[in-house]
């Protein structure tokens, strides 16, 4: 082949190469798709998201205010954002567009900044390593949603975690014209929840949150999509329990999450104390028995208590359940680990067995637990130095349920009764018949427990996400159950078994040798593979020229592939030992900063910057080399910056020497 020849189909390879890049770029621009190997698909938008996103009536646009060259954490948020927001511009049938705007570059944009702050974007601080000091510069990183002359605010973006669920609730609330009302039950002793910050910001994005506080207003307004009744602990009115029932028969859905027990902390021996209302026998009628026990559990949370010395210290404590045996079948719940309880009774589903309700078991404590029933002796001290007779008779039940789900048509506490009304003869009287069935199905959640989204007692944040996630449930919206359960906690460590403890014993015993001899292994197969093999001669031909390689019939675009393929393949390798030695691995910055001390260590080992030159046995000297200097600075308590500096100034030595070196063999080069 001649010259002219060879360089012929190097233009046409060149020509196909480019051809297919450009062709691989408008359909992926056209056809949209993305492999998510995660568990809960967290880099996958939701159908909900989808569905919100392509019924889109009128252009959404997005402003992204957000700095760039931000430190870590931040420094890879700007493109996970950016992402995720072409995720949602490609199912949005082009009505939903976005814009980045830096307020802060290297001349401050002044007009940025204001109209950042007129939509409510504040800066946030973020802290610098500048120059080997630590300073504290502002930053932005929100956005802002307009829609049909609307606007919704996402003032500060800190984490993706949770942004789809931000996103596409936000979304929903600005395209929507009205929002679903959510009643809470007050004015008997039940929990004042306008002081739960967090299920507070999050509800009131999609729903109205409104009191129905009887003693007021007098009825349940008819477009409460849920009734939230959350530790009733006094008698109610006939009239209001009338309301309550009346509020049923229409089809209403609602969540009772009652105490039947609550600790009395008046004296040092803490006893429970029964709960006295009659809210449990409207309940009862239905076939909603909360029982009179509290139960333990040996898988529980723990309390903090002081030692003898006055040392804090975490001791479990049954009364507190870690209920890990939630309902997955309920799309609502799905991927909710556990819901940590408190002094929670158990439900006795048999009541509903005759009422033709569907029931379904969403909570059930571990195959350890016990009841308590009669006297409620609460004392942390009668659990410690427990007899394995005395823990086996105080849990000696399996999966008692403590929570769950009804489904169906109820019959009314008020059939065949008089229309109870109010006392007070000043009041308006209750008029109409009464419905003595339900006119719908409805949907009903009972918990033997009202304090498990007690903001005031710091919950576990599964346990706030399990309640929002029922009220979603109830008005009827789940699809954004879905998203907001990709955000939950890790799954509670199990016990591990006596296999598995073996197989980690010995892991760690023979994991360490196969480490080095993994790395003696590829040594020996590099060095090899460049001193005695085609590959090797025809690799150190393309580093040393590879205009000489072409020439020589050298097929140069296969080559590099191949070569690029196997440094890939290297570094794969070398990551998973480093994520073994390490026991953790983040994608968005693992190994940065590795690349210099590589590039040194093969510079320092004898390989030519330039190619062609360079050894596996020089390439480990050099890593060994670089290794121990790191070693040393850090040992001599040498910054990272003085540290950076030292190995650059060995590379450019080295570079130096390689330029010394080729000038001598080849004084033409002059």
């Amino acid at each position: 082949m001649n010259k002219k020849d060879i360089k012929k189909d190097t233009l046409i390879r060149l020509a196909v190469i480019i051809g297919i890049i450009i062709a691989v770029n408008v359909i992926s621009s056209r056809v949209f798709t993305r492999i998510d190997l995660t568990k809960n698909k967290s880099y996958t938008l939701s159908p909900i998201s989808k569905d919100i996103v392509g019924n889109l009536g009128d252009k959404l646009i997005i402003k992204a205010f957000f700095s760039d060259n931000l430190p870590a954490p931040y420094n890879t948020l700007r493109r996970q954002v950016q992402d995720m927001l072409s995720d949602y511009r490609s199912y949005s049938n082009g009505n939903l567009n976005y814009e980045f705007y830096n307020p802060i570059g290297e001349d401050e944009n002044d007009e940025l900044q204001k109209e950042a702050q007129r939509y409510g974007i504040q800066p946030v601080q973020v802290q610098v390593i500048d120059n080997d000091k630590l300073e504290v510069k502002k930053a932005y990183l929100g956005m802002v949603l307009l829609y049909e002359g609307k606007q919704e605010v996402l003032p500060v973006v800190q984490t993706v975690n949770n942004l789809e669920y931000d996103l596409t609730s936000t979304i929903k609330k600005i395209t929507t014209e009205k929002k679903k009302k959510i009643g809470f039950l007050q004015g008997h002793s039940e929990y004042d929840y306008t002081k739960f910050q967090t299920i507070n910001s999050v509800l009131s994005v999609q729903y109205d949150l409104i009191n129905v506080d009887l003693n007021k207003n007098r009825i349940i307004p008819e477009d409460v999509s849920g009734l939230i009744v959350m530790g009733t602990k006094s008698d109610l009115p006939e009239w209001q329990l009338y309301v309550i029932d009346q509020y049923i028969m229409k089809g209403g859905n609602a969540a009772f999450l009652m105490n039947r027990v609550v600790p009395n902390f008046q004296q040092q021996m803490v006893i429970g104390d029964p709960v006295k209302t009659n809210l449990f026998d409207l309940m009862a009628s239905y076939g909603f028995v909360i029982e009179n026990n509290l139960i333990r559990d040996l898988q529980c949370a723990s309390v903090q208590v002081q030692s003898q010395i006055g040392i804090p210290m975490s001791i479990n404590y049954p009364y507190f359940p870690n209920v890990t045996n939630v309902n997955q079948d309920v799309a609502a719940f799905k991927n909710i680990k556990s819901v940590v309880l408190s002094f929670v009774s158990s439900l006795d589903l048999s009541a509903a067995a005759s009422k033709n309700l569907k029931v379904t078991p969403m909570l059930t404590t571990s195959d350890k637990s016990g009841k308590a029933e009669g006297f409620f002796l609460l004392n942390l001290e009668q659990f410690q130095n427990l007899k394995k007779s005395q823990a086996d008779s105080m849990f000696n039940s399996k999966g008692l349920i403590v929570g769950a789900l009804y489904e169906g048509n109820y019959n009314s506490y008020f059939a065949g009764k008089p229309v109870p009304q109010d006392t007070n003869p000043q009041t308006t009287p209750i008029t109409g018949e009464t419905i003595n069935a339900s006119q719908k199905p409805s949907k009903i959640i009972v918990v033997g427990d009202a304090d498990f989204a007690n903001e005031e007692s710091r919950p576990p944040k599964d346990n706030i996400t399990f309640f929002i996630n029922m009220v979603d449930f109830l008005a009827d919206d789940i699809g954004l159950t879905q998203i907001r359960s990709k955000d939950v906690s890790e799954a509670p460590i199990e016990e591990t078994s006596d296999a598995s403890k073996k197989f980690i014993k010995y892991f760690n015993l023979i994991f360490p040798p196969a480490a080095v001899l993994l790395f003696v292994f590829v040594l020996l197969c590099g060095g090899f593979l460049l001193q005695y093999t085609t590959f090797g001669r025809y690799a150190r031909a393309l580093g040393s020229s590879p205009r000489t390689a072409l020439y020589a019939g050298i097929d140069v675009v296969r080559l590099k592939i191949l070569i690029y393929v196997l440094c890939g393949v290297l570094a794969g390798v070398a990551a998973l030992v480093r994520m073994s030695r390490m026991g953790s691995a983040n994608p968005s910055s693992a190994g940065i900063g590795l690349e210099l001390d590589v590039i040194a260590a093969v510079l320092l080992g004898g390989a030519s910057p330039s190619g062609g030159r360079g050894t596996m046995v020089g390439a480990l000297i050099g890593v060994l080399f670089v290794a121990v200097l790191r070693n040393g600075m850090t040992l001599l308590d040498l910054s990272l910056y003085w540290q950076m500096v030292t190995v650059g100034a060995l590379m450019l030595a080295a570079m130096a020497q390689d330029r010394f070196e080729t000038l001598r063999i080849d004084p033409a080069k002059l």
